[in-house]
């Protein structure tokens, strides 16, 4: 189960290559410039990162690298992606549900792609906690929490996220549906992830009636994975859809 409701989160764009592209100068404006003893500490403790498994002593040592960065220089990149990766590496070890770094950052830089990049990691945990309020709630506050997400390649995660939610959650076709059409216009750089979507969004518009959607979702699927096992099923269902017209 928790490989269903999170499976989606690991498409895009990953936390380390995020940091990476900011640190190439390609994120948004700095609020304070860094320093090139700052930026190599960052690039390494990112690097260690990527050495897994992990001891407990270098996860030590990342941690206080981190921690010394947040603390001389909050604002400034590597202090920015310092914060956000405490903050991730608090959420993976069970240390914190919804940590203190990400709610920081979407306080003080709601704008920054990591800030909203938070977002989208505190909606999936909202979203799939063992104990919290019911499902409707829950789906309100994460659209709520998504509306303030602007970066065109993290709206697109939220929308699958929030799609694969309202299936999960009794099966909500038409919301389920808005969502997975936004993130396909959006763009989806995974080739496999974009092959279901459209599956899916042919399936969620046949059922709820919106053949032309049907049809423009299942032709494009045909025409851009002709090699894929769904094909004849694809190919029925349209037939079905062409049928009604």
């Amino acid at each position: 189960m928790q490989d269903r409701r999170f499976y989606r989160a690991q498409r895009t764009l990953s936390p380390l290559r995020l940091v990476l592209t900011l640190m190439l100068g390609l994120a948004v404006a700095q609020a304070e410039p860094p320093t090139p003893e700052d930026v190599a500490r960052l690039q390494g403790a990112i690097v260690a990162l990527q050495q897994q498994p992990l001891t407990d002593g270098e996860r030590q040592r990342i941690m206080g690298e981190l921690n010394a960065l947040t603390a001389g220089a909050p604002d400034s990149e590597p202090g920015l992606s310092a914060t956000y990766l405490l903050g991730r590496l608090r959420q993976l070890n069970g240390e914190a549900e919804e940590p203190a770094e990400f709610l920081t950052l979407i306080r003080a830089h709601p704008q920054h792609p990591l800030a909203q990049l938070a977002r989208v990691k505190l909606i999936m945990r909202r979203l799939y906690a063992v104990a919290g309020a019911p499902p409707a709630a829950r789906l309100e506050a994460a659209e709520a929490l998504g509306a303030e997400i602007t970066l065109p390649a993290l709206q697109g995660d939220f929308h699958l996220v929030m799609g694969d939610a309202y299936i999960f959650f009794g099966d909500q076709r038409e919301a389920a549906l808005r969502h997975l059409a936004a993130a396909e216009r959006l763009g989806i750089p995974s080739s496999a992830t974009r092959g279901t979507v459209l599956v899916q969004i042919g399936e969620l518009a046949r059922l709820t009636g919106d053949g032309a959607l049907a049809r423009q979702s299942y032709r494009t699927f045909l025409d851009n994975y002709p090699r894929d096992i769904r094909q004849q099923i694809v190919r029925d269902r349209l037939a079905e859809v062409e049928a009604r017209r």
